[in-house]
């Protein structure tokens, strides 16, 4: 079973917040829903595709942007915005990924796909061990 989300399941940034909750929302329904099917010998893996050339931001509209968001919001919308073609992944190719995991016998549950988007997962992922790390006496303490 494929579940479609995004880099933005694992890594959220300004600007993106709504689309990123619903991707964070498709990977926990996943995590849950592996768990269940897998004594049924149903594999569940996400695909978690990166950069992906597309219209999706042709006929985007930001309407109403505060100034309070110059620094953050504008700055994501900018970079992504300046980002050449190479940086996108063809439609194609992510579906020749998805077909491999298809064809294996052991799919994984998460399937990133391109490495900018899996570099930026990767970075996301490694701050939130860091925090966790940083905060393992408070995390302890409550156990005591």
């Amino acid at each position: 079973m494929f579940q479609g989300s995004s880099l933005y399941g694992q890594s959220a940034h300004p600007g993106v917040g709504l689309l990123a909750a619903t991707k964070y929302a498709v990977e926990g329904l996943s995590d849950a829903l592996a768990g269940e099917v897998a004594p049924l010998g149903i594999k569940v893996t996400i695909v978690e595709p990166g950069p992906t050339a597309s219209a999706f931001l042709d006929n985007l509209d930001v309407a109403g942007a505060l100034d309070d968001y110059d620094q953050t919001v504008r700055e994501v919308q900018k970079a992504i915005g300046a980002l050449p073609a190479s940086a996108f992944s063809a439609a194609a190719r992510i579906a020749t990924g998805i077909r491999t995991a298809a064809d294996s016998d052991t799919p994984p549950l998460r399937l990133a796909l391109g490495l900018s988007g899996a570099n930026d997962m990767r970075t996301a992922l490694n701050a939130r061990l860091a925090d966790l790390d940083a905060w393992v006496d408070t995390t302890r303490a409550v156990d005591a």
